[in-house]
C-alpha cells in the first residue's frame, strides 16, 4: 500500500529521531495537532510501517526504511550506519523493492544513549517553547522529576525560563 506525502513526512521524522519518537513529537514537527499525529501514526502501525507502542511510541519498521528508501529520502548509507538490518537490499528507483530476511524488528547497533537532560536540552533546541507537562509526558518523567531536570538545565544555561512559563534555548 503506498504512504501518503504526510505518511513519508511522518516516517522521515520518525527516522531523523533516531527511529523511535512519540507520536505528538511528529505531530509537533509536522505542525498538527497531536490526534492527527496519532491517527497519521496509527495508519503507518497498520500499514506496517512502523510498531506504534500502547504509550505512543512510533518505532520504525524495515518495511518504512525500505519505503524511505525507494521514495529517495534517505540514502542506503544513512540506514546502514543508524541502523542493522540483515540481508536489506540496496532499491532501485525503477522497481519496487522488499527486503530479502522475513519481518523482524529492527536490530540497533549498541550507542551510547544521551541522558534524559541531554535528551530534553536538544528537545528543546529543536522546538522552543516547550511547558514542562509536555517534558513529563515525552520523557515519561513524573513532575518533580520533569521540574528538577528542567531546574538544573536552566542553572547549567542549556534552556532558558521565559516569562510565559516555557522553556527555550539559551
Amino acid at each position: 500500500m503506498p504512504v501518503s506525502n504526510r505518511e513519508l513526512q511522518a516516517l522521515e521524522i520518525i527516522h531523523r529521531y533516531g527511529g523511535q519518537t512519540g507520536y505528538s513529537t511528529v505531530a509537533q514537527a509536522m505542525r498538527l495537532g497531536s490526534d492527527y499525529g496519532r491517527i497519521i501514526c496509527r495508519g503507518l502501525g497498520e500499514a506496517d510501517y512502523i510498531d506504534m507502542t500502547n504509550r505512543g511510541l512510533c518505532i520504525i519498521k524495515g518495511k518504512g526504511l525500505v519505503e524511505l528508501l525507494r521514495q529517495g529520502k534517505v540514502t542506503i548509507e544513512e540506514v546502514t550506519a543508524r541502523y542493522h538490518i540483515p540481508d536489506l537490499e540496496v532499491p532501485d528507483v525503477r522497481r519496487e523493492v522488499v527486503p530479502t530476511a522475513s519481518p523482524r524488528p529492527i536490530q540497533r547497533k549498541h550507542v551510547a544513549k544521551a541522558s534524559p537532560a541531554d535528551q530534553i536540552a536538544t528537545y528543546i533546541s529543536s522546538f522552543p517553547g516547550v511547558k514542562a507537562a509536555h517534558v513529563e509526558t515525552l520523557f515519561g518523567l513524573s513532575k518533580g522529576d520533569a521540574k528538577r531536570t528542567l531546574q538544573e538545565l536552566v542553572q547549567a544555561r542549556k534552556i532558558r525560563l521565559e516569562d510565559d512559563g516555557l522553556y527555550y534555548p539559551a
